[in-house]
């Protein structure tokens, strides 16, 4: 395990990673042409990919902010699993998409479980 300043830095690494699949999720889901033409139809699908982009945003800045230090970093990574995690499992509507758009259900999870081992692991 690499260690910063006495700390281990797993769980920062896995809101990393976490961060950046929820960001390209996001990305992958604003700029494909088919699902273009879906939000054109139905605009409340957009909010799904804006908010997995927003989540993956603070997942990252919260995971570059714990590997630099800052106990901070740790509780934004958590409330952003948190948020994502349970937002994977809201629709929108009754037939629409979820809240929170992810790749198989994963990358929420690895920024929650980042979240909870920077909190859980003392210097």
């Amino acid at each position: 395990m690499e260690t910063v300043k006495g700390k281990m830095l797993v769980g920062p690494i896995l809101a990393l990673i976490g961060g950046i699949l929820l960001l390209i999720a996001g990305l992958i889901g604003l700029t494909n042409p088919l699902i273009q033409i879906i939000i054109a139809i139905f605009p409340i699908a957009a909010l799904s990919f804006v908010m997995s982009i927003i989540l993956g945003v603070l997942a990252l800045v919260g995971a570059f902010m714990a590997i630099t230090g800052k106990k901070q970093g740790n509780y934004l990574t958590l409330i952003a699993g948190l948020v994502g995690t349970i937002g994977m499992f809201i629709p929108l509507t009754a037939i629409g998409p979820m809240l929170v758009y992810t790749f198989i259900f994963v990358d929420p999870i690895l920024v929650l479980i980042g979240g909870i081992l920077g909190v859980l692991l003392k210097e």
